[in-house]
């Protein structure tokens, strides 16, 4: 039971992580991974358990 809380504050962890490394990419880098801004921006801001 513990191992599995871990996972998930771990997967919550990294989920917050990636979402912060989008929000600094610049407008080129975004579209070379095929992300617009607005995306972008909606992906950072959903909660971190979603």
């Amino acid at each position: 039971m513990l191992g599995s809380v871990f996972t998930r504050f771990a997967k919550a962890a990294e989920m917050r992580r990636s979402r912060r490394a989008l929000m600094n990419l610049n407008d080129r880098q975004l579209r070379d991974i095929g992300v617009s801004r607005d995306e972008a921006l909606r992906e950072a801001s959903r909660p971190f358990w979603y």
